[in-house]
């Protein structure tokens, strides 16, 4: 995040600097400490009243990474300095517009941010031993430096509001499409698709999605359903006689194009259609982490892992963090497990990959079991979920 100074702010007395040092210091200990307020921060962004990230939890973290940074860097520059807004955070607000989120949910989120923020300073405060008069000074500047942000993120949020009273066609399609998602009574024939045909559904994002779709059901020879429920993401639809396998797809799908897939299974009727753009949602975040275009079956475990927070820092502490007490923090048997798992849970075609031999990585796997308590027989699924995790997240 890039800081201006003020134009024509001259070099502060000697208190004013001290006050300064004391700032700087109170925001690199609340910076140290970013992850556990971003942990807290997002079970109370959880608890909120209209809250909902199935869609995506790696947006809401990215939300809550940008709107701490922006408030620990208030902490630091006060007042005299001026902050820019992060670029990313107007878009989830022009998205949040699109998405027909209430505006109030979404200042909820900053509000709820600003106050669990001041409750780490005061403590940090108190800690460093911060004058009363230096700590109101200090949140009056913040509060002004909060003001600005939101005054931006409302702006954002109303001015693609007006844009997409300009656009009612495209906007009355994605409006019916999600409502039939939801399951709600309404006149599909409005909509230029045939419910009754087998589907596969697909997610995209990246200036060109829509247009790789509408090239891939031309090639494929398929009808297709797209829209656009926010500026970034595009979700489609392949509709034909007849089912589409993955090996009629793959063939036909871009290299090097910049933009991030993901597939559905195939399924038939109006509940198919459902399912299948609920499982390309589902794969989405696997893709753009990844970089990869991915479908749902090969990715299903770690796509439903990823979502659930509690399962996946759970399979780290059970599975990973006891390897870290061996040698080198453990590197070398997640590196053999890793092999192990790509070749099929096959020994001699692991020790191949490693360029090792065969009874040193049935050694490895032995140790790996003695540190778990556990056979791989039994714990080999959700260890390898475990790795996965950890290679998505590096």
């Amino acid at each position: 995040m890039r800081i201006r100074q003020a134009p024509g702010v001259r070099p502060a007395p000697s208190e004013n600097r001290t006050i300064a040092v004391q700032r700087r210091t109170l925001a690199s200990h609340l910076e140290a400490r970013h992850r556990e307020i971003a942990d807290s921060l997002l079970t109370r962004l959880r608890s909120l009243p209209g809250a909902s990230f199935d869609a995506d939890l790696d947006e809401v973290r990215a939300f809550i990474d940008l709107v701490l940074e922006y408030e620990f860097s208030s902490i630091r520059v006060g007042e005299e300095g001026s902050l820019e807004v992060p670029t990313r955070l107007l878009s989830q607000a022009r998205e949040a517009a699109q998405a027909r989120i209430p505006i109030d949910t979404i200042l909820r989120r900053y509000f709820a941010s600003f106050t669990l923020t001041n409750s780490f300073l005061f403590e940090e405060a108190d800690q460093l031993g911060l004058k009363p008069s230096a700590l109101q000074e200090l949140i009056r500047d913040q509060l002004l430096l909060f003001d600005r942000l939101v005054a931006a993120v409302a702006r954002a949020y109303w001015d693609e509001g007006e844009k997409l009273r300009h656009s009612r066609p495209e906007r009355k399609l994605t409006e019916s499409v999600q409502a039939l998602l939801d399951g709600q009574l309404i006149d599909a024939t409005s909509i230029p698709y045939d419910f009754a045909a087998h589907h596969v559904g697909a997610v995209g994002t990246g200036e060109k999605a829509a247009e790789t779709l509408r090239a891939l059901a031309s090639r494929l020879d398929r009808r297709l359903l797209l829209v656009r429920p926010t500026g970034e993401i595009v979700w489609a639809w392949f509709g034909g006689k007849s089912a589409l396998t993955w090996g009629d797809i793959e063939p036909q799908l871009p290299v090097g194009s910049g933009v991030a897939l993901s597939f559905g299974g195939p399924s038939a009727g109006l509940s198919g259609w459902r399912l299948t753009h609920r499982q390309a949602r589902a794969a989405f975040p696997v893709g753009v982490r990844k970089g990869e275009i991915v479908q749902y079956p090969d990715v299903a475990l770690l796509a439903s892992v990823i979502q659930d927070d509690l399962l996946s820092t759970s399979l780290r502490e059970i599975y990973l963090e006891p390897l870290a007490s061996e040698r080198g923090g453990g590197e070398t048997l997640r590196k053999t497990l890793s092999a192990y798992f790509e070749a099929g849970r096959n020994v001699s075609s692991a020790a191949a990959l490693l360029g090792v031999k065969r009874h040193t990585v049935t050694n490895r796997l032995r140790t790996v079991e003695d540190i778990l308590g556990r056979p791989l027989a039994v714990c080999g699924a959700a260890l390898e979920a475990a790795l996965d995790i950890e290679r998505l997240n590096e």
